[in-house]
């Protein structure tokens, strides 16, 4: 058994685990158990329970106690067989103190809350056996504790790869029967999907929840003192509503609930191989709108290294990923996404082909470290780059550089911009991932007191490739001139058209559209 339980307040998966670790360990001969909790008081309050367990076993089955230390060890068994079973309860903080001998049971309750991941896969589950019928289980609600980001690392593997040998849970909270008040006779609930109880409309529509589940929300609500977000921590809606940093989002998480309202599937998925594009229901490119004809298009690009994980292994933690967020000039509608590991010069190749489709779309690639070879290779096949503007001068200056250059000063000049279109729902968001990692986005401050920003936990790749095609587009917008092929001088790409991507009728059909010959111009009117 290898189960991943991500959980609600209260739903009893604690007790579950530990009736089945119980009943391996109690039943079956040679069998070490080793259950952590996140402290004192917990560890106190789980070994309970199987105290209590073996007092209510029936006489003809109930093992003999051999030996026993209140509160952390019973072993059972008899001493003239030679042959025991082991429980050991420990804290967090006391990891190595159950790796002496190897592990068969497993349960690790509250796992977000333990103070580090490091002795997890140093020590414990090295110690753990795989032979058929050892038992795994890791159950927690959200937190931001050392082990957070393992935890929800680990359901996300889960989840994305069916293949796993964990299987992912969620516990709703809404399913419970103690999570809803009776209506009273004559007592009438209007649903509200205001700022104060957001989102009922939706939920008794796509979730089914009941106007008793309705009714125990709000008095939940009502307990935080109108916090909702503190609700979302305790009892989420889903897997991604739960992760939340409570004072510290870079961006406003009123808004951001709003933006759920506007996610959807991609219209199509796209695979691009060598410069060319295929259709492909698992490509990692997702596409929400199709290309309209004369519309112009902006492309961020966050780089990572190419590598899928820190070792090479399946069990290790993915690496960053590589980004490509595509938003439409003006409405700042995300329209497009490609996530994926690559290596940077074939990133700028996919760079390319995804800018071609889109009507040559300009493309701002992040030059910082890895992006370099990203850009170089850009500069020799693609003829519409980002130049970058030096800002701290009299009127915005272009530079002879290509590409977004991420300092201090230009990550708080992106994060502000989009944090006021979100405001004033100036800007719309279409894909989970990107909404999810957004609302994992927080402002921290570094040991000088300066305002920096990073993902809690997991990634901000979208975020951060998201930030720059907003960030690229207004900057556009707000020079008043449309850039659609750039002077390279020698080096300057040959003149491209959209189709000159594709390989795939299905998808010239959807997308491909006659482009007139005066779309790719250059209108240097109001150049200064």
């Amino acid at each position: 058994m290898r189960a991943l339980i991500f959980k609600c307040r209260q739903p009893g998966i604690s007790t579950l685990a530990s009736g089945i670790v119980w009943h391996k360990t109690a039943l079956y001969p040679g069998v070490n158990s080793f259950i952590v909790a996140q402290d004192k008081t917990t560890v106190a309050r789980i070994f309970s329970m199987h105290d209590l367990f073996y007092k209510r076993m029936d006489a003809h089955i109930r093992p003999i106690r051999r030996y026993f230390t209140k509160g952390t060890q019973i072993v059972l068994g008899d001493e003239a067989e030679g042959i025991t079973s082991d429980l050991l309860v420990g804290e967090a903080k006391n990891i190595n103190l159950g790796v002496g001998s190897t592990i068969h049971c497993l349960h690790l309750s509250e796992i977000a809350r333990y103070p580090s991941e490091a002795a997890l896969t140093e020590s414990l589950f090295p110690a753990c056996s795989d032979y058929p019928g050892t038992i795994r289980i890791i159950e927690s609600t959200a937190h931001f504790g050392g082990c957070a980001d393992y935890f929800r690392d680990q359901c996300l593997r889960a989840m994305n790869r069916p293949t796993s040998e964990w299987r992912y849970f969620f516990v709703e909270w809404w399913r419970l029967p103690e999570y809803a008040i009776a209506i009273r006779p004559g007592e009438r609930i209007r649903l509200d999907s205001k700022s104060e109880y957001p989102h009922e409309k939706i939920l008794v529509k796509q979730l089914g929840l009941t106007l008793e589940n309705i009714k125990w929300r709000r008095s939940k609500i009502d307990e935080y003192r109108g916090d909702v977000d503190l609700f979302y921590l305790s009892y989420p809606t889903t897997f991604e509503e739960a992760w939340i940093t409570k004072e510290a989002s870079a961006f406003p998480y009123g808004r951001l609930n709003e933006q759920q309202a506007y996610l959807r599937p991609p219209l199509a998925r796209y695979k691009v191989v060598e410069g060319k594009i295929f259709r492909d229901d698992e490509g990692e490119l997702w596409v929400w709108k199709s290309p309209e004809k004369d519309k112009l298009y902006d492309i961020g690009a966050d780089v990572a290294g190419g590598d899928s994980s820190t070792d090479g292994t399946d069990n290790a933690r993915s690496g960053d990923w590589s980004v490509i967020e595509v938003v439409e000039r003006g409405t700042l509608e995300q329209v497009a996404e490609w996530r994926g590991h690559v290596l940077p010069r074939e990133f700028g190749d996919i760079l390319a082909a995804i800018g071609r489709l889109f009507n040559t779309a300009q493309i701002a690639s992040e030059v910082n470290s890895f992006g370099l070879s990203t850009l170089e290779r850009l500069q020799k096949i693609y003829p519409n780059l980002y130049l970058w503007r030096k800002r701290d001068t009299i009127t915005i200056k272009f530079t002879g550089k290509f590409g977004w250059q991420t300092t201090y000063d230009s990550k708080n000049l992106i994060v502000n911009l989009l944090r006021e279109k979100l405001y004033y729902h100036q800007v719309t968001i279409r894909s989970k991932v990107l909404w999810g990692e957004m609302r994992n986005f927080v402002r921290d401050f570094t040991p000088t007191g300066l305002i920096t920003y990073a993902a809690a936990t997991g990634y901000d790749d979208c975020v951060m490739a998201f930030m720059i095609a907003v960030q690229t587009s207004e900057d556009e917008n707000m020079d008043g001139y449309s850039l659609s092929v750039r002077n390279q001088g020698e080096d300057k790409p040959k003149e491209v058209k959209p189709e000159d991507a594709f390989c795939d009728s299905q998808f010239k059909e959807v997308f491909v559209e006659e482009t007139p010959a005066d779309n790719l111009r250059v209108d240097t009117g109001n150049w200064n």
